[in-house]
Order: C-alpha cells, then structure tokens, then sequence
C-alpha cells in the first residue's frame, strides 16, 4: 500500500506551523497528567540523522517513562529505528495524513490511540 502526499496551499508546499496536540488533548477533555516538549518544527521529510540524534537525546534524558512523539509520516520509521533500545520507556510515535487543523483529519483519532497504546503496551518504540 503507498500513500501520496496531499499539498493544500497553491504553492503546493507545506508549511510547518505551530504543535497542535496541546489544543487537540484540550478539546477531547482527557483527564491525564500531559507533559507537551516541542522539539522540531520541520517537515519529517528534512529530517537529518542529527535531527533523530536530538530526538533521541531528549527522550533519554527525560524522566518520564511513557512518551508519545508526533511525527510526520514520511519517515517516521526512520525515526523509530534511531529510537530503538530504550529497555525501560514506552515510546509511540504518531502521526496524520492529513493536518490536525484540517476537518476531516485523522490526527485526533491517532493521538487518541497513541495515549491509549502508550499506557498499555510494554517498554518498546511503537508506530
């Protein structure tokens, strides 16, 4: 199965705007303790090895043990890959097809289902 890309604008490029899981996490009334961290605000396809290098670093050294990481969905296995190794974290990583801010987006049911796996699977990078 592939997927394409969808561009929306009439340049037909993307734009990397501002994380919109605070927002989303607010409006679905979740009653969890949340911890939000922006790390990159690029297009995962610009990603470079020292990007996930951060990435990683950051979740290393974060004290928490349950993490879930939005991601674009051009290479996020890519990311999962350079995420692998944690014995004691449960990293999930999710992402959309289409923009949270877009109507008929798949990014709240993903992030719904991103918590939900964070807190029940075992440590492990997950997609």
């Amino acid at each position: 199965m592939s997927y394409i890309k969808v561009y929306f604008d009439q340049k037909s490029a993307y734009q990397v705007g501002s994380p919109q899981i605070m927002e989303l996490v607010k409006t679905a009334c979740f009653d969890l303790k949340l911890h939000f961290k922006s790390i990159l605000r690029k297009d995962s396809l610009d990603f470079t090895d020292k990007d996930r290098h951060l990435i990683r670093t950051i979740v290393d050294r974060d004290s928490l043990q349950r993490i879930v990481i939005t991601h674009g969905t051009d290479t996020m296995i890519e990311t999962e890959k350079a995420l692998r190794g944690f014995m004691e974290k449960t990293i999930v990583l999710t992402g959309a097809m289409q923009p949270a801010y877009f109507k008929e987006s798949d990014a709240p049911y993903n992030i719904a289902a991103a918590l939900m796996a964070v807190q029940l699977l075992p440590p492990g990078v997950y997609l």
